[in-house]
């Protein structure tokens, strides 16, 4: 019967490894969060930067065409 008992204890999940499990969990779900949150950043200032350079390719076109009429 004693060895029956010492297997359960070997198999049995303790307090600590619990806590450990859920502190790991928390710093994976901030560590996401972080990363969607910079992504989204990312994600805007790439269609700020696509946007400025369509406008000033836009405007530079436009002074040519204008350079070709005169």
């Amino acid at each position: 019967m004693d060895q029956n008992l010492e297997k359960r204890n070997e198999t049995a999940v303790s307090k600590c490894n619990v806590a450990a499990f859920v502190h790991d969990m928390k710093e994976l779900e901030i560590k996401q969060f972080t990363l969607r949150k910079l992504h989204e950043k990312c994600v805007e200032e790439r269609n700020r930067t696509k946007k400025n350079s369509e406008n000033e390719f836009n405007t530079a076109e436009n002074a040519d065409r204008k350079q070709y009429r005169n």
